[in-house]
């Protein structure tokens, strides 16, 4: 299985990884919707329960927090990807 990181920016989850056009970035676009993608969420403040709640709403799973750098890790269905990306 290939993994895929990636990196989202404040304020909730917006978007290193989005295009100018605010479309997701080609290599996200090309992913199969029903799989799955590790990625790392930078917040503006520490993440809480609140936080790892609406991602997992979207079928997401907390797999570790990075608290010393306001970043948690997730595994998240490819297919929600471009829904978080415009959760802010």
């Amino acid at each position: 299985m290939k993994k895929t990181f990636a990196l989202f920016r404040p304020t909730f989850l917006a978007g290193a990884l989005l295009a100018g056009s605010g479309k997701l970035a080609k290599e996200l676009e090309s992913l199969d919707p029903d799989s799955n993608v590790n990625v790392i969420v930078q917040f503006k403040h520490p993440p809480t329960g609140a936080h790892h709640q609406r991602i997992r709403s979207r079928g997401g799973l907390h797999k570790r927090s990075l608290d010393l750098i306001k970043r948690s890790l997730y595994s998240v269905p490819a297919g929600a990807m471009e829904e978080l990306t415009a959760d802010r």
